[in-house]
């Protein structure tokens, strides 16, 4: 069972919505009692760095949050949800993160820029070095004056594949995770054709971003986007996962990509 995080910071459900459509069993989680029987926890969420995590204190979630991750079990955090797992971010300087990562968030300084970010914008999985500094200098091209991402490489996601064209990854029972069988997904006829199917897009809102990614934190996945400059759009790291964008309102496409980051 997949634990949406409910501690007064999001609207959960157009991610239940998802969820459901995707055959995926979720419920809402807001006790520390909930949180523990879940074998998946998401940490949604919008709004103020700060106001979201004195509602997670304040509601003695925090530990708990915590201790999912120490028990190994995997926690996807969405949008703000996302910042929240790191160090900190420049909206609230003096509220720390859960530090479950390193990092600390920055503004879009850049005044030629609309502010917040919103709207698609491409997410690129190929260059996956790039934010950790292994290999600066030689895998950016120069376009409209911003240096961006080149589109070389092996895409990490399966951007060949929608949800229901392959199985979906099943549940082992290492860690206490519980057998999961393989279910059928329902055609896509009835969500936004606002974006190509297979285009590796994805919806933005957010005003703060994560400028580059911690060289000695190992991950498994690594995806960019250009907004006046690279910044992390996703990742993986052992049993942290996270989405700066909104999947579940991102089209097909953020739904197979919702899909995998629930079923690895």
């Amino acid at each position: 069972m997949i634990g949406i995080l409910e501690y007064g910071c999001g609207n959960l459900r157009s991610l239940e919505n998802a969820l459901a459509f995707l055959g995926l069993d979720s419920r809402r989680v807001a006790t520390p009692q909930a949180i523990e029987a879940m074998d998946r926890l998401i940490l949604p969420g919008v709004g103020h760095f700060g106001h979201a995590l004195s509602q997670l204190r304040s509601r003695d979630l925090e530990d708990s949050v915590k201790a999912f991750h120490a028990s190994r079990r995997p926690i996807l955090g969405i949008c703000l949800g996302m910042q929240l797992l790191f160090e900190g971010s420049e909206e609230a300087p003096d509220m720390p993160g859960l530090g479950l990562l390193p990092g600390r968030f920055e503004p879009f300084r850049d005044p030629s820029l609309k502010v917040p970010h919103m709207g698609w914008s491409r997410v690129n999985f190929a260059d996956r070095d790039v934010l950790s500094g292994l290999r600066p200098g030689n895998t950016w091209g120069s376009k409209g004056g911003h240096r961006e991402p080149s589109a070389q490489g092996v895409p990490l996601f399966q951007q060949d594949a929608l949800p229901g064209l392959r199985p979906a990854s099943a549940w082992g029972s290492k860690g206490g995770l519980r057998e999961r069988s393989e279910q059928a997904v329902p055609p896509l006829q009835h969500l936004s054709q606002a974006v190509p199917p297979l285009q590796p897009s994805a919806y933005f809102v957010h005003g703060y971003f994560l400028p580059r990614w911690d060289q000695d934190t190992p991950q498994q996945m690594l995806g960019i986007t250009h907004y006046g400059g690279p910044f992390v759009a996703a990742f993986r790291s052992g049993n942290l996962a996270g989405c700066q964008f909104h999947p579940e309102k991102s089209g097909p496409w953020g739904l197979g990509r919702l899909k995998e980051m629930t079923t690895w």
